[in-house]
This record gives C-alpha cells, structure tokens and sequence, in this order.
C-alpha cells in the first residue's frame, strides 16, 4: 500500500492538476517537536476517484492522485529553482486540496 499525503494548492494549481501533470503546493509536516511546512513540486500519477468518506469531510474540493513523485524545499522560491532537499518518494497517493491562498 502505497503513502498518501495531502497537498494544499492554490486555485489556480488546483484547477490544472491532472493525470500525469504537475502541481505546487504546500505538504505540512509534523515532526517529534515542531510543525513544518514543506513546500512542494509533484509530479502526478493518475486521478482517481475520491471514496465517499473523503468527500464528506472539511475540504469538499479535493483531487485524489495515485503513483506520484513528490519533492520538497523549505521555500517556494527553491522550488521554482528547482533546489529540493530531498524528495519524500515515489509511487505516492497524493490528496490535492484547494486553498484560497498559501502563505510562505
């Protein structure tokens, strides 16, 4: 069973995102002593369907992704430069969420 973890993107972002696209956005993490926000370049799978019990809850926009790649920087700016510090794996499900914005 593969990872899945929630992305949050702006509209803009969220509106493109497709099967085999890409999208920005912001992975929070939560770590032993802190909460960090990472932010991220996916590179998407394919987009399935989201189950019933995930359409019901906070964020009624929502994309489900299957077998994506998912890389990380501390700022968007990174990101844009194509400066990761790590990538948080492969063959993830990744959740895209639609925020109104996303503050550094």
């Amino acid at each position: 069973m593969a990872k899945e973890i929630p992305i949050k993107a702006e509209p803009e972002e969220f509106r493109n995102a497709c099967s085999d696209g890409y999208v920005y956005g912001i992975c929070t993490y939560y770590g032993d002593k802190a909460t960090k926000k990472l932010h991220v370049y996916v590179e998407l799978g394919k987009e399935v369907s989201l189950s019933d019990r995930n359409k019901s809850d906070l964020f009624s926009d929502r994309k489900k992704f299957i077998g994506c790649t998912v890389y990380a920087s501390l700022t968007r700016e990174e990101v844009d430069e194509g400066k990761f510090i790590g990538k948080l794996g492969e063959d993830i499900d990744v959740t895209v969420m639609l925020v109104d914005q996303i503050s550094n």
